[in-house]
């Protein structure tokens, strides 16, 4: 991964109920860590992970996502924060001393109930916010519509942590998906979730409040029985979700600089990225059905002259991230055609 440029992210976790080893304290007990034995024996554990990871070898594993839903496994809340700051000071500890020059980044609380005003964030920022380097929570609410979407889970938790002087705080959205029967339709794969989650991930791409720093995308293959039909690969097959995030992937991949792209058409959500070496990604995703829309484009802030050679990815149903020759960009203008619950990606060469 590390070759590839990929930076892994890890998990360091206390024993949720029922769980072992059972040398661990118990992540129910609010008191755990007034116990100098339960305290330098966690302290040590978070202490070798870092380490064995970084120093003894070189994985350059950098980012710590304390705990995995604990809102929703039965950690009791000081008991988690405790645990947090132990965490915390040692890795911070690990690094000041064999490590000079890297810094980790420790986020959490790693909510799964987001539920406004008093939920873990909230809380977490009210003691404790200059610690959390990263806000990390999971978004599991359909996009389609209404007051509980995913986006309005992402503004709504920023809108909390900036209440409480945070506002600056990256957001890190561990896991995030679909659950089965809050979108349109049971599968994962039906046209509309496909389109609404290709929105989303557009839209907490985006300079603004609600950007995310950085999100993994959560698949249920199979966890609930031959009906789950809501991943990327199924039994060795790839599905309509697998192509549509790859058309996504392509385009924003690497921490490229993003640019908001305006459209007068509430049927389009648009953003463009900018790679050194390919050039300027263009992605623009339709959200309505039976459309097919004819969309002119504006690139002329980034590319003023004329490109008589793109590549087009085009996405909907009937093609699944297919590559062919894209159309010519005059004077920065261009234009192309988006199928209805579908995408296009034009990569225009710098």
């Amino acid at each position: 991964m590390i070759n590839a440029g990929i930076t892994p992210l890890g998990q360091i976790n206390e024993r949720p109920p029922g769980d072992v080893p059972t040398w661990m304290p118990d992540a129910t007990d609010p008191n755990a860590f007034n116990n100098v034995n339960n305290y330098n024996g966690m302290w040590e554990h978070c202490f070798a992970i870092a380490y064995w990871l970084n120093v003894r070898n070189n994985y350059q594993m950098d980012v710590y996502q304390i705990a995995n839903e604990p809102d929703l496994e039965g950690y009791n809340q000081a008991n988690y924060f405790a645990f947090f700051d132990l965490c915390r000071d040692a890795v911070r500890y690990v690094y000041a001393t064999y490590l000079p020059g890297r810094t980790p980044i420790m986020t959490g609380p790693v909510e799964s109930q987001n539920t406004g005003p008093g939920d873990w964030v909230d809380a977490m920022f009210q003691t404790r916010g200059s610690s959390v380097d990263w806000m990390d929570f999971h978004p599991y609410t359909y996009h389609g519509g209404g007051t509980g979407t995913w986006l309005t889970e992402v503004q709504n938790e920023q809108t909390l942590i900036a209440n409480r002087g945070f506002g600056f705080t990256p957001i890190y959205l561990s896991e995030f998906g679909y659950l089965n029967g809050i979108g349109p339709g049971n599968p994962w794969n039906d046209a509309p979730t496909v389109a609404s989650m290709q929105k989303f991930m557009l839209q907490i791409n985006m300079p603004g409040p609600a950007h995310v720093t950085a999100w993994s995308f959560y698949e249920f293959t199979n966890n609930y029985g031959s009906t789950d039909l809501w991943a990327l690969v199924i039994n060795g097959v790839k599905t309509p979700m697998y192509y549509a995030t790859r058309q996504l992937v392509r385009a924003m991949k690497g921490a490229r600089p993003i640019y908001n792209s305006v459209s007068t058409n509430s049927d389009l959500t648009a953003l463009t990225s900018l790679d050194a070496g390919a050039g300027v990604y263009h992605i623009m995703v339709q959200n309505s059905s039976g459309n097919t829309d004819t969309v002119s484009v504006n690139l002329s802030a980034l590319i003023p002259d004329n490109r008589p050679s793109t590549t087009l990815y085009r996405y909907d149903f009937s093609n699944q991230d297919v590559q062919s020759a894209g159309p010519a960009v005059t004077n920065g203008a261009v234009s192309f055609v988006v199928n209805a619950y579908g995408s296009v990606d034009l990569v225009v060469p710098r």
